[in-house]
């Protein structure tokens, strides 16, 4: 950090879609995002970052996505070609302030979240799943993917409607392989 910086906390971040206790400057915003990227063991990407503190309600997404392209833009953070972040030395130096400035509840929530959400993509990349609708039914195949990218299982449920096809799909993905051992305990 430079000697220039100003690091005085001034609430001017927009606080819509933000519950009581979010962040209300962009400096915290930057602090949690360069804490999210030197505690998160998974490659995490812009939407990893903007989807947990939107569901957490931390902070709003437009300051969110501002704040990690001006830390892109000032080479705190890294991105490769496929979108991947990485926190840089000079950005896990904020990291310092994240344990005075940012409340616990917050650090917690946002690693939680983002922990989830960054395996979750991991899930969906690695796998498949896709929904097909013929005559009224709405068919979900679902694929489990071995490492070397052939199908370890192929699953087609038949579901009732669009949305509960959405939701097997889901479910699904928040956790393939549980979904795979208990299907095999079960058929063995």
């Amino acid at each position: 950090m430079s000697k220039n910086e100003n690091f005085e906390l001034t609430f001017d971040a927009f606080m819509g879609g933000v519950q009581d206790g979010g962040l209300r400057s962009t400096l915290e915003i930057h602090m949690l995002i360069c804490f999210l990227l030197a505690h998160i063991d998974e490659k995490m990407t812009a939407d990893v970052i903007t989807e947990t503190v939107i569901e957490g309600e931390i902070a709003n997404y437009f300051e969110t996505s501002s704040a990690l392209q001006s830390l892109i833009d000032r080479g705190l953070v890294l991105q490769d070609e496929k979108g991947r972040l990485t926190a840089t030395d000079k950005c896990k130096e904020y990291i310092g302030l994240v344990e005075t400035e940012l409340p616990r509840t917050i650090r917690q929530r946002s690693l939680k979240i983002a922990k989830r959400l960054a395996v979750r993509k991991k899930f969906e990349k690695e796998n498949g799943a896709e929904i097909k609708e013929k005559d009224g039914n709405f068919f979900v195949t679902l694929h489990l993917k071995s490492e070397a990218d052939f199908d370890v299982m192929t699953l087609t449920l038949l579901a009732s409607s669009n949305e509960e096809a959405e939701a097997i799909k889901n479910k699904f993905f928040d956790d393939p392989i549980t979904f795979y051992n208990k299907l095999t305990d079960m058929l063995l």
